[in-house]
Parts: C-alpha cells; sequence; structure tokens
C-alpha cells in the first residue's frame, strides 16, 4: 500500500492526533453509538492510525476481526459530519467511501453482509452484478470489487471523469491522491498482462490416447481433468484480457472521434483565408465571375442562373458582407428566362442588378423553347439598366428580342454584343453603339437583318454561313483585327470582287476554305487556323496563295475532322511558302518519313538554314499515335533543326487511352536526350508530362 503515497505528498504527522488517548477515547464513544461491544484494543490500534494518514499494512488470522476493522473506520464518519468532534484542523471527507478488494465472490457477500448489519449501505462489484453496481456506486459506503474485475475493468477515462464526485468521497483522507486508485487498476493491469504473456499450452500428458480408442487409466483421467482445468482458466484469462483490451479501444476509438469532431471545428479558424483583408478577398472572388459567353463552346451549357455571388455569400458572415460591398461581383448575371419564373426572375433582376451599383454590367439572357410571351416587364428591368450595358450575349424569342426596341440609341458603353437566335425582322435595336467592337453572331443571321455600326468592330465572329454571306459580311467590316467564319459547303455564285481587310492580323476558318481565301486581301495577317471539319481537303492552291500574300508568323491546322488529309507534298508546299512562320500547330496530321526527311535541316552546306523548311520555327505542336509517324524520326527530325539554336520548344500531345506503351520505347530516353541539349520539349497525356 505504500505506492499509494504520492512522493511528493505531504506525509503525515509522526506524533499522530487520533492515535493518542484522546483519540482512542473519541473513537470509542463514537462507536459506541452503534455497536454493542466494547471494539478491541488491536483493532483501534489500526483504525486510529489510518485516520491520522498513516499506511496500514496488518496480516491477521482468519475470523480476528478484519471485517470489523473495515466497518469500524467507516463509522467514524461522524467526525466529518460534526467538526467539533474533530481534533486539530484535519478535514475529513463527507459521506465517504471504501473500496474493499476480495480474493473470492463469497467474502464480498460475507463482507457486504456484515456492513449491512451496521448500518452502512454497501455494494458488491463483480462480473455478475456489474450493470446494477453502475447504478448504486454513487450511494454506497463500502464497495466490495473482486480483483480480477479490477484488473480487467480499469475505469476509463470517461468514466472517471463522471464520478469525480465519488472519487472525492474516497477515505484515503489527506495522503492519498484521488488518482491512486486509478493508478493501482492500472498497475495491476500491467501485472495482469504480464501474466497473459507467460500462458503457454499445456502439453498433453497423455500423448499416447490423442487420436485413439484407448481407455485412460483413473491416473490419466485424473491428469486430463487437471491440465483441463487449466487450460479453462487460461481460456477465462485471456477472455477477461479481450475484454479490457476491447474496451480499450472502443475508448480509444471513441477519443480519436471526438478530437477529429474537435479538430475539424477549430481548423478552419487558423485558416490563413481568415487573415486576408477584404480587398484581396474581394479580388479572388471576382475571378470566380468570369464570362466564357463568347466562346461557342459555352452555348449549350450555360446555367440557369449563375450563383456565384450567392453561394460565396452564404459561406459565412464576412463573405457575405463582402460580396454585398463589392458592386462588380454583381455585375455579371446569367438567366434562362422562362414564363413560370416570371414573376420572381423581375424580383431577383432587380435586386442583382441594383446591387451591381454604377459598374458596366455584363448580361447573358437565354431560353428554353420558343413562346409568344413577351416577358416585357422582365425586359423593361434590364432596357432600364442599358445605359450601363458593357457585354451583351442574347439567345431570345423573337417576340422577347422585339420587347427590347427601348434601348436604341441608349447603348453608350456597349462594347461586346452576340445575338445566337435568330430574329424575324430586321433589329436595329444596336444601330447606335459608339463603343461597339466585338461582334457574335449565330448561324444563318443574313446580313440584311441585323443592322449595327460595322465600320467599328473589330472582332467578329460568325456562324455557319455560305461563302457569299460570309465575303457580304466582310466586306461590311473592313476595319477588323480578328475574325472566325464557320464556312456552309457551296462554291461562290458568280465571281466576287476581292475584300479588303488591311488591318485584319488573325483569322479562323472553319469548314471548307478554298472558295473564299482567293478573295480576301489581308497583308497584314499573322496568325491562321484552319479548321476543315467534315470535308475533303481541296484548297492547298489557295491556301499557298494567301501565304504568299503575307507574312506569317503563326500557323495552326487541325485536321483531327478531316475527310481527307493533304499530302506530303501539298504541306511540304505550304511549309516553302510561309519561311517567316515562328509557330507550327498540327492536329491529326501524318507525317510520314519522307516528310520527317524534308522536315529535318542537313548540314554540310553554308545556306543549309536558308534551305531548311521554316527556318525560323521557334515553338511546334503536334498530336501523335503511332499511327501518325514515327516518333523515333520525329525525335531525330528536331535534333537536326536544334544546331542552329532557333526551335525552343516542341510539344507533343499522346492522345491514346493508356500510355503503356509509349513508356515501354525508347523514345521517352531519346526525348530526354533532347531535353538535356536545351529543348524544352514535352509529351502530353492527359495532362501530364510522361518524360
Amino acid at each position: 500500500m505504500d505506492e499509494l503515497v504520492p512522493s511528493n505528498g505531504p506525509r503525515p504527522d509522526p506524533r499522530g492526533k487520533y492515535d493518542s488517548i484522546q483519540g482512542r477515547q473519541l473513537c470509542k464513544k463514537i462507536l459506541a453509538k452503534y455497536v454493542t461491544y466494547d471494539p478491541h484494543d488491536y483493532i483501534l490500534d489500526g483504525v486510529c492510525p489510518v485516520i491520522d494518514g498513516f499506511n496500514l499494512l496488518a496480516t491477521t488470522p482468519t475470523g480476528s476481526g478484519k471485517t470489523g476493522f473495515f466497518t469500524l473506520l467507516m463509522l467514524v464518519r461522524e467526525i466529518a459530519a460534526d467538526k467539533t468532534l474533530a481534533i486539530g484542523n484535519e478535514v475529513f471527507p463527507i459521506n465517504p467511501v471504501m473500496i474493499v478488494v476480495c480474493p473470492t465472490k463469497a467474502l464480498e457477500e460475507d463482507i457486504a453482509t456484515q456492513s449491512r448489519e451496521a448500518g452502512l449501505t454497501a455494494i458488491v462489484i463483480n462480473s455478475d452484478t456489474v450493470d446494477l453496481a453502475r447504478k448504486w456506486c454513487s450511494r454506497c459506503a463500502m464497495i466490495k470489487a473482486f480483483s480480477s474485475f479490477i484488473v480487467s475493468k480499469v475505469p476509463s477515462h470517461s468514466e472517471a471523469k463522471s464520478t469525480s464526485h465519488l472519487q472525492a468521497r474516497f477515505h484515503h483522507l489527506k495522503s492519498v491522491s484521488r488518482g491512486s486508485i486509478g493508478d493501482l487498476g492500472s498497475k495491476l493491469s500491467n501485472d495482469h498482462t504480464d501474466r497473459n504473456a507467460d500462458i503457454q499450452v499445456p502439453t498433453t500428458p497423455v500423448p499416447e490416447l490423442l487420436g485413439g480408442y484407448l481407455v485412460p487409466t483413473p491416473i490419466q483421467t485424473q491428469l486430463i481433468l487437471d491440465t483441463l482445468s487449466t487450460a479453462q482458466s487460461y481460456i477465462s484469462q485471456i477472455d477477461n484480457e479481450i475484454i479490457r483490451l476491447m474496451s480499450n479501444v472502443e475508448e480509444l476509438q471513441s477519443k480519436r472521434a471526438d478530437l477529429l469532431k474537435y479538430t475539424q471545428s477549430h481548423i478552419a479558424l487558423s485558416a490563413p483565408v481568415r487573415r486576408f483583408p477584404p480587398e484581396i478577398l474581394s479580388e479572388i472572388f471576382l475571378h470566380c465571375m468570369e464570362t466564357k459567353w463568347f466562346n461557342p463552346a459555352y452555348y449549350e451549357h450555360l446555367p440557369r442562373l449563375d450563383r456565384a455571388p450567392l453561394l460565396l455569400g452564404s459561406v459565412c458572415r464576412q463573405w457575405r458582407a463582402i460580396t454585398l460591398s463589392t458592386p462588380r461581383l454583381w455585375a455579371s448575371f446569367t438567366l434562362t428566362i422562362r414564363p413560370k419564373y416570371l414573376k420572381s426572375d423581375v424580383v431577383l433582376a432587380k435586386t442583382w442588378l441594383g446591387r451591381a451599383g454604377r459598374c458596366p454590367l455584363s448580361i447573358n439572357l437565354g431560353s428554353e423553347g420558343s413562346y409568344q410571351n413577351l416577358m416585357r416587364p422582365l425586359m423593361q428591368v434590364f432596357a432600364l439598366n442599358c445605359e450601363r450595358w458593357y457585354e451583351i450575349f442574347l439567345s431570345l424569342p423573337p417576340a422577347v428580342m422585339a420587347s427590347l426596341s427601348s434601348v436604341k440609341n441608349r447603348l453608350p458603353r456597349l462594347q461586346k454584343l452576340a445575338i445566337v437566335a435568330l430574329p424575324p425582322t430586321i433589329i436595329d435595336h444596336f444601330s447606335c453603339a459608339p463603343r461597339l467592337r466585338h461582334l457574335n453572331l449565330g448561324s444563318a443571321i443574313p446580313p440584311s437583318i441585323i443592322k449595327v455600326p460595322w465600320n467599328q468592330l473589330q472582332c467578329f465572329t460568325l456562324g455557319m454561313l455560305g461563302a457569299d454571306s460570309c465575303l457580304e459580311y466582310l466586306r461590311l467590316t473592313p476595319n477588323l483585327l480578328e475574325c472566325t467564319l464557320t464556312l456552309a459547303s457551296g462554291s461562290l455564285f458568280g465571281s466576287q470582287p476581292p475584300v479588303q481587310l488591311p488591318q485584319l492580323r488573325s483569322i479562323i476558318l472553319r469548314g471548307d476554305p478554298s472558295c473564299i481565301l482567293d478573295s480576301l486581301q489581308v497583308p497584314e495577317l499573322r496568325d491562321v487556323s484552319i479548321c476543315p471539319w467534315g470535308c475533303r481537303w481541296t484548297a492547298t492552291p489557295q491556301l499557298t496563295s494567301l501565304f504568299l500574300r503575307c507574312s506569317l508568323r503563326v500557323f495552326s491546322f487541325d485536321l483531327s475532322a478531316t475527310m481527307d488529309c493533304p499530302s506530303d507534298n501539298d504541306m511540304i508546299q505550304l511549309l516553302r511558302t510561309s519561311p517567316t512562320l515562328v509557330e507550327l500547330h498540327l492536329r491529326g496530321f501524318c507525317m510520314t518519313s519522307s516528310f520527317l526527311t524534308q522536315f529535318a535541316c542537313h548540314q554540310g552546306s553554308g545556306d543549309s538554314r536558308a534551305s531548311c523548311l521554316v527556318p525560323s520555327l521557334h515553338t511546334m505542336t503536334v498530336d501523335w499515335l503511332p499511327s501518325y509517324f514515327n516518333i523515333l524520326k520525329f525525335a531525330e527530325s528536331i535534333r537536326s533543326r536544334m544546331a542552329f539554336n532557333v526551335l525552343q520548344r516542341v510539344e507533343i500531345c499522346h492522345n491514346p487511352v493508356e500510355d503503356t506503351e509509349f513508356l515501354r520505347s525508347t523514345a521517352p530516353s531519346r526525348l530526354r536526350e533532347l531535353r538535356d541539349m536545351g529543348l524544352d520539349i514535352r509529351v502530353r497525356h492527359r495532362n501530364r508530362d510522361l518524360i
């Protein structure tokens, strides 16, 4: 029991106060109220020193009165109830409790019976009474616990915490800390675990009988019973250990779950985003509002409502305050209108545009299906703010489009306009827009339907139309800088005068360009992108002539959806007519060995660079499949061009679903050699560089 006394705790007074004549008389006086006999002196020899705070170790024979010692010690609790009886300044626990550890269940019951006869409440704790004990422990003065129960049922942290009031009642006076019982349980548990480590499967005492039919002798039978008793004892011991360990595991899992919940609720408090100034957060929020309306790839994926500001404002109070105080967040508005939502859409539009303040507005209005409802209340909300229109994307039914007529001559800020749906009549709402520079028109809208200030336009995107209509549009826009045309199949009706585009620098042609290239006069053209989708390639002469009439810098050739790709000779001819080319982007082109040989630069003469195809080539992008070209020969061709220190970057887009074939080949090592020589070369597969 000495181990229960903390090494740094207060030591009891060696003189003793209750272990004196006065103290013994006080104890006898108190005990006389509860017992009819005069306590033996040797019992008081044990009770009084314990009250003074001394530890006691007593070895007494059976029937000598050990139970009486426990009972009498608890009966002096009257000293705690009446402080006038106390000797000195000692403070005893109120309503104290004692734990008695017994080796057998029978002894537990015997001590409990005697305690109750003395007027004490008592509870027995063992595997048979544990559920009942949990309910009554807090009311008992004496707890009798079976020794194996104390070993295997060490109180959990949560149980110890919930029974702190019970710990305060332990009759250890002031010399034993409240955690001593837990320490004792842990020590006993560790000792028990050490004993479990010594458990071994017993060796059979009758090996000659196993697996046979011989009848054991009486001596052998007794040996078998003894070894079975030992094995069953081990099993019981192991079962108790398993129960203890499972209890510990459950407790640890519960603690882990509580700690995870705790960290999750607190980790956000230390997030760096909480320390961002409102101005920085506002700029970050604005990047969530990037409009992509003028990219045709997004026409069919526009949402019913772009809820980005609403979602950002619903995160927390601070973010809501920032979103409401940042007008530019509300200056972008996407809405797919429907007649059944007319009233709610009117309220939504008024609130949204009102929060935008005086910022320029980017508005995207779409519709689903065709209907005759003019949606006039909603269109009036947008028309009232037309002086702040900056970007407008309209895909509306004809009747709804007509209800926007009030915006005419009221568009001082409008710079970008997109009209996707075909209007039934002439639309002149945008005829006066002094800052209009970008126009995007959908398919099958003839030039006679739409009225805009054509001379101001610098960027023009046109949906699928015939070559005649495309040339008519281009004649209306002499100041274009960038142009994107989607050409319908068919030829020109009669001869067409050339189209003068003296400032055009970039053009994208989708479809068959052969019928339009000869009509273009574009001396400043620098960037050409050709995508002959769904048609046979026949435009080599026209494209060669175009290259000769300009100083081309960037050429993009997408042959991935072409019915008939140009031959090697066609491609060589195109490259020879563009010696100023700096960037070359080829998609879906099958480079044969003959082409790669001609594409390489062969040293040996002083003018070898001048005789090389596209000698100024700086950047090259190609698609690659094993069926497209031999990548090793391509690597050798690229190596030959590096001698002139012009080619700096090559990107190979690897398109197969799996990349294992490429990685197992010798190609990666050959391409790494080029990288080691200073070339920025990459093999892209699913946004990953394979080398």
